[in-house]
């Protein structure tokens, strides 16, 4: 009895094993199935967006991912089915994003195709392109990679039709020094980016070029005058020049000059941007140094200047000798105008536009003083001077002009001092520098004491400063330009 109960167990337990493998078998058949359908779906998917998904590296990374796994049975139906529904998500968010910048792009090429219509251009062709272009956008016939191709070409040919634009290039590349033969060859171009040289152009005309000065950044060039960025546009070039149309925004500006060896050309490359980094007025740097309390501002005298008053200058000068006991009891500021001038009627006359004029009263007495008359500075050239803190032009160069005009002293040849006219002069001075070759307090302390100075015409017979007092000579009329 025993033995026939184990056969019976034993033949349900064969039974029932054979029923769950066949219920498997089933089960992975299905699986296999279902994965060959999410496989198939998976691979139409990569059919339909293949540019959009060789565009979109995380999009490809993930359907990548999943075809490995795929082709290795090591994803479960579920899983995979999860991953498909995100891939499809993704890809279109990809076409959404796709869409909208396709709509912009056929919104630009309809403004320019205006701009262009009012330029009243012949250029026909050009115009019949972009209107085919934007057809093909809104009809979905393009892709934005296409369509972004095609733009580049139309906009090249849209800049040569506008010409050169108004507004502010940044310097990308340049060649110096060509011949006629090499002016035509691009491979003599630098890229020079780095050196963040600037050019605002206006009606075809270059109006200044800009430099960008920093101190201690590799980026910008190279200066120990101030801590602060600021811009030099100083810098002008007076030779034959050609503007024309480069690229998409770009310029091209062609320098010649005529040389013992015949003609030689500059060529830069311009880009167009949309300002000037750092282009702080000098009213706003005066402000920022005056705040931080560095450089000349650190100093409580010098630190009263006004960028705007020309009279500010001159109490601050006046408090400078004395602070080195320099007699300045003569000085009188009612008895002195100092003005802003634009000199056009100079100009008309000369035919060049000076620093400064002066028409004042001077006597020999004290060594040589002036007592009265008009100072007129060129109101363009000090505006165009970055207003520093370790370097200041304006202040350097009116202590230079007030010691000759007011004080009568002259120019000697020796380095460290205001009136310096070879070796190391006073716009190489820098306040507070160690080295007192270039220290500008150590150079004003020494022309109101009188260390080294002489005073030009004869006002005193050994040409050394001196306090004492002297006989006085008639007053006379001293012009300066």
């Amino acid at each position: 009895m025993k033995t026939y109960t184990q056969i019976f167990f034993f033949g349900l337990l064969i039974l029932l094993f054979s029923c769950q493998k066949d219920y498997y078998l089933e089960d992975l058949n299905t699986a296999k199935e279902e994965l060959a359908l999410l496989s198939n779906r998976l691979n139409q998917i990569v059919t339909s967006n293949n540019q959009l998904i060789s565009d979109n590296q995380d999009i490809n990374t993930l359907i990548q991912n999943i075809q490995t796994q795929l082709s290795r049975n090591e994803i479960e139906v579920v899983e995979i089915e999860a991953e498909i529904e995100n891939i499809e998500s993704r890809i279109q968010e990809a076409l959404n994003k796709e869409q909208e910048s396709l709509n912009e792009l056929a919104t630009q090429l309809q403004n320019l195709l205006i701009k262009l219509k009012e330029s009243n251009t012949k250029n026909f062709d050009l115009l019949n392109n972009i209107n085919s272009l934007i057809d093909k956008i809104l009809a979905s016939e393009i892709s934005l990679n296409d369509a972004m191709a095609l733009n580049g070409v139309y906009l090249l040919s849209a800049a040569h039709e506008f010409g050169v634009k108004d507004g502010i290039y940044l310097e990308i590349k340049n060649a110096s020094w060509l011949s006629e033969d090499e002016l035509q060859d691009d491979t003599f171009l630098n890229d020079i980016s780095r050196h963040q040289r600037y050019v605002e152009i206006e009606k075809s005309t270059i109006q200044y070029f800009a430099r960008i000065f920093k101190d201690n950044d590799p980026n910008y060039s190279s200066s120990n005058k101030s801590s602060e960025p600021f811009v030099d546009k100083s810098e002008t070039f007076s030779t034959e020049n050609i503007i024309s149309v480069y690229g998409v925004e770009q310029i091209k500006i062609i320098l010649k000059y005529t040389t013992n060896l015949g003609d030689r050309y500059d060529i830069i490359i311009l880009q167009k941007v949309d300002e000037i980094p750092f282009d702080k007025t000098n009213e706003e740097l005066q402000s920022l140094f005056r705040d931080k309390k560095t450089g000349f501002f650190s100093d409580p005298i010098y630190s009263q200047v006004n960028i705007n008053d020309l009279d500010s200058f001159l109490d601050v000068f006046i408090a400078d000798a004395k602070r080195y006991g320099r007699n300045m009891n003569w000085f009188n500021s009612n008895n002195y105008t100092l003005k802003f001038d634009d000199f056009d009627d100079f100009i008309k006359e000369n035919g060049y536009d000076p620093i400064i004029t002066s028409n004042l009263n001077f006597s020999c007495e004290n060594g040589g003083i002036a007592y009265g008359g008009t100072i007129s500075v060129s109101e363009k050239w000090w505006r165009n001077q970055p207003f520093l803190e370790r370097h200041n032009r304006h202040i350097q160069f009116l202590w230079e002009r007030f010691a000759v005009l007011l004080l009568t002293l002259d120019y000697i040849c020796e380095s460290g001092h205001i009136l310096s006219y070879c070796g190391i002069n006073n716009y190489e001075l820098n306040f507070s520098d160690p080295d007192e070759n270039i220290n500008f307090q150590q150079a004003a302390r020494k022309m109101f004491t009188g260390e080294k100075q002489k005073s030009w015409l004869n006002c005193f017979g050994k040409n050394i400063l001196s306090n004492e007092e002297q006989t006085p000579t008639p007053f006379f009329e001293f012009n300066s330009y």
